[in-house]
């Protein structure tokens, strides 16, 4: 579905679907504790690598997501679906195997966001690529009226592009040549793992990670302030 047609069926039937579902499931309690989280600056501990399975491209457009999984440095793993307001549509289920059924008794996004949260603590978030994970999460947190994530997001995809210009950057053919083989592609957690791989293969100690950082996207901060 175009942008377009997303945005229409957005304003016509998820924004008040989602209005409802926020009502729902808004817990101050959680929200708080989220708030130093958040707003944590200290990298000390390495990196935590993540990816996101959701609804659509879209989340200015009122996709949403509904599994996330990640792999620390010190190789602790982290994986949960996440309840959407919206329903799945059939050719995501298809690709990533989760269905509506999954989902119904799957914790809500401020939920899993304070334990994601909690699991990367003293961590720089990495991704890949970070334009369309970090990008999409700190939409996902504006949506909920939780402040944006604070510490930017290491570009994975980025500085595979850096160094192998003509190389094939698609996740798995880049795990593919950093030694790892996707048995499930499009599951949160083993793409995680993947672009974990590929961190480790570009090298993880290099001098330039600091080229490679995305923040939330401008507008997200301005409106922020």
């Amino acid at each position: 579905m175009s942008i377009y047609m997303r945005l229409i069926q957005y304003v016509l039937v998820d924004l008040r679907r989602f209005a409802r579902y926020k009502r729902m499931m808004k817990d101050p309690v959680l929200e708080e504790a989220l708030l130093p989280l958040l707003q944590e600056t200290s990298s000390d501990d390495g990196v935590v690598v993540y990816d996101l399975e959701t609804t659509g491209f879209y989340p200015q457009a009122g996709d949403e997501m509904i599994s996330i999984g990640a792999v620390r440095s010190d190789g602790s793993r982290f994986y949960s679906l996440v309840r959407p307001s919206c329903p799945v549509p059939p050719v995501v289920e298809e690709l990533t195997g989760i269905t509506e059924e999954h989902l119904q008794e799957a914790p809500s996004f401020p939920a899993v966001m304070y334990d994601f949260a909690v699991f990367c603590r003293g961590c720089l978030p990495a991704a890949y690529p970070a334009s369309f994970d970090h990008a999409f999460l700190q939409h996902l947190l504006k949506r909920w009226d939780l402040p944006l994530w604070h510490k930017p997001c290491l570009d994975i995809q980025g500085i595979y592009q850096h160094d192998f210009p003509d190389a094939d950057a698609r996740l798995q053919k880049a795990s593919s040549a950093a030694g790892f083989t996707q048995q499930r592609p499009h599951h949160a957690l083993e793409d995680a793992e993947a672009a974990f791989a590929v961190f480790r293969y570009v090298g993880e100690n290099r001098d330039d990670q600091d080229s490679f950082l995305f923040s939330a996207p401008a507008g997200l901060q301005k409106r922020q302030e």
